[in-house]
């Protein structure tokens, strides 16, 4: 292994879009816990979202490490954790464990060095010779993705619709397509990542500034009379965009029967209408997370030979870069997932 410095890097925040790259000792894992050598991590969508509100809920008097979406090499081992070992290669699930890495725990991915605590609970996952490190840094949002396809319960045959294209939205369409659903439409204004949704499984993509998304939803799956109007005859449909008008518009635009997972975080109230809602029998259901399975069910995507997880990653930044990554991974048009590069 290499020589641990007496400091590292670490990204913390401080308040709205007050972040800043800092010097702090590298931690000693004690007993339960396990020092990993960061490798990759990447930018979520709710980095943006706590860098915008200046917290996880918003400003407060302590700072807040960033990054939960890493791979890394474990660099050394308190005791009581049994199975790993200095220089494993790992993926975290930051979210196991009470831990809470990255979003409001004491310790984020955006530095050199991370401490992992209650290590021996399944937070760490061990990451196949296969997959690349910076392949790894997928896995977490790739989860987010498997289950928002998950609670979908997608049958054979049936037509699906993506609205937002970004990481989690394209971790569906790559899902879904791995699953054998081969209808998928996906909407988003950025023509970047139209094309990568494509490139992923996606038959069409089509902007939601073009007449209307739902002219060339039925002529791509085909129309439904509802009360004497044409209806799409999607049966599932995603908001990955975390937008009231999504929403709404889906309820409204959507024939009978149809399906609808939020996973896009909203930060303000949808208005619905629950006429519609019981006329069509219309089913709405969240997804928020994973549980450690499917954390798992991600690795082994990366791991298939016959995934192609390249149009998922948009650019590789340094750490001493970061604001320069951030900026990038607020422009849609780099398209998916923006990398930065810590021990690699």
């Amino acid at each position: 292994m290499m020589v641990v410095a007496a400091t590292m890097r670490v990204v913390n925040l401080y308040g709205a879009d007050d972040f800043r790259l800092e010097r702090m000792p590298v931690p000693t894992p004690a007993a339960g816990e396990v020092l990993l050598r960061v490798m990759v991590c990447g930018i979520c969508g709710s980095d943006l979202s706590y860098v915008s509100r200046g917290g996880l809920l918003g400003p407060s008097d302590q700072a807040m490490p960033l990054g939960h979406e890493l791979s890394a090499v474990v660099e050394s081992v308190g005791e009581g954790v049994p199975g790993v070992e200095s220089g494993m290669r790992v993926v975290v699930n930051p979210m196991e464990a009470d831990n809470m890495i990255g979003n409001g725990g004491p310790e984020g991915g955006f530095a050199d060095f991370l401490l992992v605590r209650n290590a021996a609970q399944g937070c760490l996952l061990p990451l196949p010779d296969t997959v690349s490190f910076h392949e790894g840094a997928l896995v977490e949002p790739l989860a987010v993705s498997t289950h928002a396809v998950n609670v979908a319960e997608p049958a054979a045959g049936e037509r699906a619709a993506v609205f937002g294209a970004g990481a989690i939205g394209l971790g569906i369409v790559a899902v879904l397509a791995q699953r054998g659903v081969r209808d998928i439409v996906a909407v988003d204004p950025s023509a970047k990542r139209r094309q990568l949704a494509l490139q992923l499984g996606a038959t069409a993509a089509v902007s939601p500034s073009d007449a209307e998304p739902w002219g060339s939803l039925r002529e791509h799956h085909g129309a439904q009379p509802f009360f004497g109007r044409p209806h799409p005859t999607t049966e599932l449909f995603f908001d990955a965009v975390g937008s009231a008008a999504v929403v709404e518009g889906i309820v409204s635009g959507s024939g009978a029967g149809a399906r609808l997972v939020v996973v896009g975080v909203h930060t303000a109230p949808v208005s619905l209408d629950l006429t519609t809602v019981l006329m069509k029998d219309f089913r709405l259901q969240g997804s928020m997370g994973y549980p450690n399975d499917e954390f798992r069910a991600a690795v082994e995507l990366l791991s298939d030979p016959d995934f192609d997880a390249a149009p998922l990653m948009s650019a590789h930044f340094d750490l001493d870069d970061f604001p320069q990554a951030f900026a990038a991974a607020r422009d849609p048009e780099h398209g998916a997932k923006i990398l930065v590069e810590i021990g690699v």
